[in-house]
């Protein structure tokens, strides 16, 4: 063995053992295929080559970043091509949200991705990093922000604050506390929509409709449901950060209840209609679906 490797086992089916500790230089060093920098022996890749109705490409992700060099893995994914020309993915699932270089062409997000998380989980941070890999790409990004910035509200301020000075100024900023389904429908192909967040949304939703109206819970859920479809619809890829708010203790006030039930219901809906979903624990993705 050569100094600087280590051995990391007997390879698993779709997964190739690589040089461990790749920066996102050598990603980018030139090179033929879809994946640049360098592959594995043509004798490791053969496995693959023969399997039926399938080609193979390097999905991204795992030989870039502290997070995952450790592993010297080089994961791939299968893809087809649809009659519309769009790539449908199946195969194991790479690592995601790591930031660093995304193959030319990579691996596409499916129509919705829908990442969970309690406060402070870091869900918004991972989010943003999933479509840093889009943008990588060559998609544009644009931020849709659910909540409104109110001068009177400094706590809030200052969280809107933090997360502006977190995002890339290539990325165009939206706010649109309520409509959310109109402001999908009108993205561009190319594009891909950060929606921060729909617990934010299901509470301005909430709060804009008269207290005592009846059935407004089934209008809030109508909505959320609208939302989906259009997510589904537009001509963008969508990534939906919500809350979990599930997990805690049963709020004291009955408004309180409401909400955490409105928003649990609409997380079930957004997770049945994405094609990908995660849940952020302590600043560690876990997916889901």
């Amino acid at each position: 063995m050569r100094p600087g490797r280590r051995s990391c086992g007997p390879a698993r089916p779709g997964v190739l053992r690589g040089p461990v500790g790749r920066s996102p230089e050598a990603c980018r060093s030139s090179g033929p295929g879809p994946c640049r920098g360098r592959f594995p022996p043509s004798s490791v890749l053969g496995q693959f080559s023969s399997l039926p109705g399938r080609e193979y490409r390097a999905a991204p992700g795992l030989s870039v970043g502290t997070a995952h060099s450790r592993e010297g893995l080089l994961l791939l994914r299968p893809f087809r091509i649809r009659p519309g020309g769009r790539e449908e993915r199946g195969g194991e699932p790479a690592a995601r949200g790591v930031p660093g270089c995304v193959p030319e062409g990579g691996v596409l997000m499916g129509r919705l991705t829908l990442v969970l998380g309690g406060s402070r989980s870091g869900k918004s941070e991972f989010a943003e990093n999933l479509v840093r890999e889009a943008e990588c790409a060559g998609k544009k990004v644009v931020y849709i922000a659910t909540c409104e910035s109110r001068p009177e509200d400094r706590e809030m301020a200052e969280r809107i604050d933090r997360h502006r000075k977190r995002r890339p100024s290539s990325w165009r900023t939206e706010e649109e506390p309520l409509a959310l389904e109109e402001t999908l429908l009108g993205l561009e192909s190319g594009t891909v929509a950060l929606v921060d967040c729909l617990g934010l949304w299901v509470s301005n939703l909430l709060f804009s409709l008269p207290e005592q109206q009846e059935g407004k819970e089934e209008e809030i859920l109508r909505r959320a449901e609208a939302f989906c479809r259009a997510a589904s619809a537009s001509a963008a890829d969508v990534v939906a950060v919500s809350s979990e708010t599930g997990m805690g203790v049963v709020p004291p006030a009955p408004l309180g209840r409401i909400y955490r039930d409105l928003l649990g219901l609409a997380n079930q809906a957004a997770a049945r209609s994405a094609g990908e979903a995660w849940l952020v624990v302590a600043g560690l993705p876990l997916k889901i679906k």
